[in-house]
């Protein structure tokens, strides 16, 4: 038999029971200023319109089957968020204590590791500023079987190739001019026609 005590009690339990749930995502809608999700809960349950609460600075769009944490505000199914969401399928995974990474369900990621090391891994990077400053007290490394850059090159240092330098227009080099540049030839008084 159930004393009036417990009674009473078991809305509040029954509340508290509930307010934090599984669930799997269905539907993601990332148009709208909160994201919207469809999720079914453990109990097969399917609930729609569900915000997503999001971290300030970072936003994602998990794929469907993602595993979430919902949250009952003030114990009240109806009125369900989603707090957390992760496909631990596709999680990147062997990180080290303190590591922190942004990954992609394609496996391309950006990580941040010990010794104050950054390392980026993708086929593409696209980036779009107004301007690029790069500090570097021991060193810039590039390697690649092709470097292009359009637009006007200073180099304020020495420079060495290891290869030929081949130019289309001339240039100026210690204040001679390539293409009107005329020398003496073998010794003789008579200047040359000019660079070939």
């Amino acid at each position: 038999m159930v004393s009036p005590f417990n009674r009473l009690l078991m809305p509040v339990k029954r509340r508290l029971q509930l307010m934090v749930d599984r669930a799997v995502l269905r539907i993601i809608t990332d148009t709208t200023q909160r994201q919207q999700l469809q999720i079914q809960t453990l109990a097969d349950e399917t609930d729609s319109n569900i915000e997503r609460w999001q971290n300030y600075g970072h936003t994602s769009v998990p794929p469907v089957g993602s595993e979430a944490i919902t949250l009952a505000l003030n114990g009240n199914r109806s009125n369900l968020v989603v707090i957390c969401a992760e496909d631990k399928t596709v999680r990147l995974k062997d990180l080290k204590p303190g590591d922190s990474a942004l990954y992609h369900l394609e496996g391309h990621f950006f990580k941040l590791t010990k010794g104050k090391t950054g390392e980026l891994i993708v086929d593409t990077l696209n980036i779009s500023v107004k301007q690029v400053n790069i500090t570097a007290t021991d060193g810039v490394v590039i390697t690649a079987p092709d470097v292009s850059i359009s637009g006007n090159l200073t180099i304020g240092g020495n420079c060495e190739a290891a290869g030929r330098v081949i130019g289309q227009e001339g240039g100026t080099f210690k204040g001679i001019e390539s293409e009107a540049h005329r020398h003496k030839e073998n010794g003789k008084d008579n200047l040359s026609d000019g660079p070939q």
